[in-house]
């Protein structure tokens, strides 16, 4: 139905991030990590099918700083966007999971 070329899917966001949780986690008494949980959105364009099409997104994520240059994070996030391959336009919802380790220099 799609032509290999057509089957690629790409999408670019621009998005803003907001610390809501702040705080520590113990994972012993002698072991304090400080973590973040974060809420995220934004805006962009999705290519698939031959169409370019506006995006937005919105997630959630945690991260936790093992160090004061070395941290792991998990997030989802959910993007929204409108598609009409068979002939009837709908909304599709395609889930992100990421995860990450992040070094600060």
């Amino acid at each position: 139905m799609l032509s290999d070329e057509d089957r690629d899917y790409r999408y670019y966001n621009i998005n803003i991030g907001m610390n809501v949780l702040p705080g520590e986690a113990f994972l012993t008494e002698n072991y304090a990590f400080n973590t973040n949980f974060y809420l995220i959105g934004g805006a962009g364009a999705t290519d698939f099918a031959g169409d370019t099409r506006f995006t937005f997104n919105v997630g959630a994520g945690y991260q936790v700083l093992l160090t004061d240059s070395v941290s792991i994070h998990l997030g989802v996030r959910e993007h929204f966007y409108r598609i009409d391959v068979l002939g009837e336009e709908k909304t599709s919802m395609n889930t992100e999971v990421s995860g990450g380790l992040s070094v600060f220099f």
